[in-house]
């Protein structure tokens, strides 16, 4: 048997390759992080979105929460500034000769020569009074009548002129019922006005107190 030089290489034995050996720094670590889960990311940010979007909408409302009521807000709000004229407009009969309606504007015997006297009643039942921006005035008074205290029947006195103002009195003549004129004094939201609608000489007071803007 022949033996070599190199015992590693003797016939009859097997050559096994060295091997290699890796450096310790060269070796890579094992992944200590856990994997993405895109499902898990995906959720969180349909959460997020879905959050964004529910603001947003609490948000519109709430805008338009507040311009509704700035809304209400405007339409109950006057003008400091303006200030409503008492003096023109339609007035109501409330009282007459100082009297609350009904109220009696003359009580007397009447004589007529050669019929027999009789006692006279009249009563005022209702009544208004309109005046607008220009002077132009309308007048409706209602009277009852009673004769030996029977009702007789009722009167209507309507009439329509023109007033001139001077500071709170009211000049008035009429252009419907000729030869008439008469004088009214404002007071804050009442016009009271001295007539004789008797027809029976007594000039009573007749008090109007305001209930709504002159018509056009």
């Amino acid at each position: 048997m022949r033996l070599s030089c190199h015992p590693e290489r003797s016939e009859g034995s097997a050559f096994v390759a060295p091997v290699a050996k890796q450096h310790p720094l060269t070796r890579v670590p094992a992944r200590r992080f856990a994997p993405r889960h895109d499902d898990q990311f995906s959720a969180a940010t349909n959460n997020a979105n879905t959050t964004n979007t529910m603001l947003t909408k609490s948000l519109i409302r709430l805008a338009a929460l507040i311009q509704l009521a700035m809304l209400f807000a405007c339409a109950d709000y006057t003008a400091p500034n303006k200030i409503e004229d008492h003096s023109i407009g339609q007035f109501s009969l409330v009282s007459a000769d100082e009297q609350a309606l009904p109220a009696t504007v003359f009580d007397g015997i009447i004589t007529a020569d050669p019929a027999p006297s009789f006692h006279l009643r009249v009563i005022a039942t209702s009544g208004t009074f309109s005046i607008d921006a220009s002077g132009h005035y309308t007048q409706h008074v209602e009277h009852d009548t009673v004769i030996d205290g029977v009702r007789n029947g009722r009167v209507i006195r309507g009439d329509h002129g023109d007033c001139t103002r001077t500071a709170a009195e009211l000049r008035c003549v009429s252009s419907f019922l000729e030869g008439i004129e008469f004088t009214g004094v404002i007071t804050g939201a009442t016009i009271a006005i001295a007539q004789d609608l008797s027809g029976e000489g007594h000039l009573a007071t007749y008090r109007y107190t305001w209930v709504a803007p002159a018509t056009l």
